[in-house]
């Protein structure tokens, strides 16, 4: 039998139908139409439209039990830019399954215990906070879906009162799988033939700039800067922020291409080495700053020499613009003249560090025009790949973000059974959903769930308006429920680009535009239920208050708590290092907190974490060498000092060493022990009272 909005004639075949609705999106972004904003916008609000209505077409087709689902899938998969929508619909369809299978083993665990039922769905919602928490960008997305859609398909075998009906579950769950595929595939297929996407020309310009700008400011500085006593700090702060911020563009990129995402490996390692540049650079200008000016300016013409290979390839590339023709070459031209600094044989141990700490400079460079390679020709570094690490800067938050999620859905769990709630479980879904979803937020969550309730009022409006006022009176065919759809859709979608003063209105709009197909619930015959709509709106807007006040009640930590403890905490790493604990990835664990520091975290508490990082790096390589020369006992004497949070003695110790080896034979591996210990000792002078246990507000 074949579905009540079902019109045959109109469309004699699925792939027909995606090319036919997409060719107005084609139109709309041809240079004929121009490049208003509006006209992305639009662009967008007809993306979103026919992606629903694809989903919905599809699950008419394959006669569904609830295709509205389907085209509410559709709707949270379909973003503005491609990238998002991609990954975000990949990673979606990981997480509902993940999510269906954990609802169905604790209905068929807990069928019959009603308590433990609700208990271990509350602690799977905290699970899932807490993995949210953890994970960044699109993959804590997952994570959020693995709550709720448990507790959607569990949701739907409760009874009145929370009773467990476990029979149904199974079926419920494959069903609810299957329609959240079907939106997910519709919207991927809908963006695909109507935008490429430009993520990866953006990361390329992104990476071009960055790297362009920071290797010539790097080479400036040495030719000129650093030889004069110009103090570059904010300059290296400005590009701590830029390296920062190129997070979420490859997280986009990754989306779109598969080869960036098999080789994001190397994208880590580029972020790392533009840190390690940054952490180099600081070295070298401390070090500089305390020498003499004729020593200074000697140390730069022995030095500056071994820098021409990369000047030349440089000047060939007239400008940061060109580079881009081939940074394989430009790559090659910095190991070549790392390599040449590494090898110099210094007279000095100041030549030495500086030396040193350029070459490193240099070769964390390279690494960064690695990822530039892989986004250009990436068939060049296919045997780069290396391995990811997950980097996790505090576990706190996360564990915060579980106890409020789990004491919530407990909460409206209880309160649901005790007063017999008709419609308690959809309270109860909403509920989980703001405590989950709204967790990346961090101290704007409690706005965010605000805001999500707002939308979920003005979705219910709409959908009682669509439901008693317009779909009465269209024809029963798929085209007439199609634009029926368009009229809210396409103003919905496109509004939430256009609005964006103030910020939370085009987030509102967003949301009400996925929140108004669940709510609308299109069904195979369409049925008009004025009481049970009029239920189900009180109890969603209930959940979402409650929700929001969790966040009230259970207040997220505040940045500068959370940049306070980060600091914190890694000079509790930095002692423990100190003592002889071992650490597989120092460099990454530190470089991942200060990724995850607050934007409003001072340049003081941002370069304390860069200097924590040079620390554990100068740590490991005087550990290595002090084997080698002898003085590890004495060594250990002046990290014990360090571990106790006492760096005047640290100094002093360090100093001691560095008599003892200045009375050795001189060889180019005892002046890169003293050059070690000149940074060590400057990191402690010159942030004596972070070493000391103040942390920096």
């Amino acid at each position: 039998m074949k579905p009540s909005f079902w019109n045959e004639p109109m469309v004699t075949s699925k792939a027909a139908f995606f090319q036919s609705w997409a060719a107005p999106i084609q139109y709309l972004r041809s240079p004929a139409i121009g490049s208003a904003p509006w006209r992305r916008a639009l662009v967008y609000g007809l993306r979103f439209w026919i992606s629903v209505c694809a989903a919905l077409f599809i699950a008419f087709w394959l006669q569904l039990d609830e295709p509205y689902w389907a085209g509410t899938s559709a709707a949270v998969a379909c973003l503005p830019q491609v990238g998002p929508s991609l990954r975000k619909g990949w990673l979606r369809l990981m997480g509902t399954g993940i999510g269906a299978i954990v609802g169905v083993v604790l209905a068929a665990c807990f069928a019959q215990d009603r308590p433990a039922f609700f208990v271990a769905l509350a602690a799977w919602g905290a699970v899932s906070a807490f993995s949210t928490t953890l994970l960044r960008n699109y993959s804590s997305y997952a994570a959020a879906l693995m709550g709720y859609t448990a507790a959607i398909v569990a949701g739907g075998s409760l009874g009145a009162s929370g009773g467990v009906h476990s029979d149904a579950v199974f079926q419920l769950a494959v069903w609810r799988f299957t329609e959240i595929c079907v939106g997910i595939v519709c919207a991927g297929v809908i963006r695909i033939l109507t935008d490429r996407g430009d993520a990866e020309q953006r990361l390329a310009r992104a990476i071009e700039d960055l790297v362009a700008d920071m290797l010539q400011r790097f080479l400036a500085a040495l030719a000129t800067d650093l030889q004069s006593g110009t103090n570059t700090q904010s300059l290296r702060r400005e590009f701590i922020k830029r390296t920062i911020a190129l997070e979420p563009i490859v997280e986009q990129a990754m989306g779109e291409s598969s080869r960036i995402r098999f080789s994001s490996p190397l994208l880590q390692r580029m972020t790392d080495g533009l840190f390690v540049a940054l952490a180099s650079w600081r070295a070298v200008e401390i070090h500089v700053q305390r020498m003499p000016e004729e020593e200074r300016r000697r140390a730069f013409q022995a030095v500056l020499p071994m820098l021409s290979v990369a000047e030349a390839v440089l000047s060939q590339g007239a400008e940061p613009a060109g580079w881009r023709k081939n940074p394989r070459r430009i790559r090659d031209a910095l190991r070549v003249s790392a390599d040449k600094l590494a090898a110099f044989e210094a007279e000095t141990p100041s030549l030495r560090l500086i030396a040193d700490k350029t070459a490193e400079g240099l070769f964390g460079l390279a690494h960064a025009f690695d990822g530039l390679v892989l986004v250009i020709n990436p068939e060049s570094v296919l045997g780069l790949r290396g391995r990811s690490h997950l980097r996790v800067p505090d576990f706190l938050p996360a564990i915060v973000n579980g106890i409020r999620s789990f004491l919530t859905v407990g909460a409206t769990a209880l309160l649901w059974i005790i007063t017999g709630w008709p419609n308690g479980d959809a309270a109860m879904t909403f509920a989980l959903v703001i405590t989950v979803a709204q967790v990346p937020r961090g101290d704007g969550a409690y706005a965010g769930g605000l805001a999500f309730s707002a939308a979920t009022i003005w979705s219910s409006v709409l959908a009682m308006i669509a439901t008693f006022l317009i779909l009465p009176l269209i024809p029963m065919n798929f085209p007439a429920l199609a634009l029926a759809l368009g009229c809210v859709l396409v103003p919905t979608a496109a509004s939430s680009m256009i609005l964006r003063k103030p910020a939370w209105l085009g987030g509102m709009m967003a949301t009400s535009a996925v929140l108004f197909m669940p709510f609308l619930e299109v069904t195979n015959p369409m049925t008009y239920d004025a009481a049970d709509l009029l239920n189900k709106i009180p109890a969603n807007v209930a959940g979402c208050l409650l929700g929001a006040m969790a966040f009230r009640l259970i207040p997220p930590l505040t940045p500068a708590y959370r940049t306070r403890r980060l600091l914190s905490l890694t000079l509790k790493d930095i002692s423990r290092f100190a003592r002889g604990a071992p650490h597989e990835d120092w460099s990454g664990h530190i470089l991942g907190r200060l990724i995850a520091m607050s934007a409003h975290a001072s340049p003081l508490q941002r370069a304390s974490l860069v200097v924590a990082f040079s620390t554990g790096s100068e740590i490991e390589q005087l550990r290595r060498l002090a084997e080698h020369l002898g003085f590890a006992r004495g060594l250990q004497n002046a990290l014990d000092a360090i571990a106790r949070l006492q760096p005047e003695e640290a100094r002093q110790r360090l100093a001691d060493i560095d008599a003892w080896v200045a009375e050795q034979a001189p060889t180019q591996t005892s002046l890169r022990v003293r050059a070690g210990i000149a940074v060590l000792s400057e990191a402690l002078a010159q942030h004596s009272a972070y070493f000391a246990g103040r942390i920096p507000a």
